[in-house]
């Protein structure tokens, strides 16, 4: 069961992809940690945003055999069977409960982005055959 404030966030990334993508960013790409870092705004199109999110979920999923084969066995089966459900919100939160195993500080950005495009389907389609 998702937390009003991970329905809130997903209602706010659904209605702004450019959010979406830049709050994932901002969490792989953490400014805070380091004091002497200076802040900045994200400055990459959400086009650059996209394709390094698609660099980033092969290099360090993809790449790593033992987390992709954890998220394969708890997502994959789950996924086609409920890939063509109406509510976008069950299948995101389908896919959290999934991705919660792989520990990500940022799961609900990912989660959004793998079910509103469509990457899940891609990568779990080797499972269904």
């Amino acid at each position: 069961m998702q937390s009003n404030s991970t329905d809130d966030l997903i209602n706010v990334y659904l209605a702004d992809e450019t959010k979406l993508y830049q709050d994932w960013y901002a969490s792989v790409q953490p400014q805070s940690a380091d004091p002497d870092t200076t802040q900045f705004g994200i400055n990459e199109s959400l086009e650059e945003l996209k394709q390094r999110f698609i660099k980033w979920w092969q290099d360090s999923i993809e790449t790593d055999s033992q987390r992709l084969q954890l998220l394969k066995d708890k997502l994959c089966k789950k996924w086609l069977e409920l890939k063509d459900h109406e509510k976008v919100h069950v299948l995101i939160a389908l896919v959290l409960d999934s991705l919660a195993s792989l520990h990500l500080p940022h799961s609900v950005p990912v989660a959004t982005i793998l079910v509103t495009t469509g990457y899940l389907s891609h990568f779990c389609a080797e499972c269904g055959s």
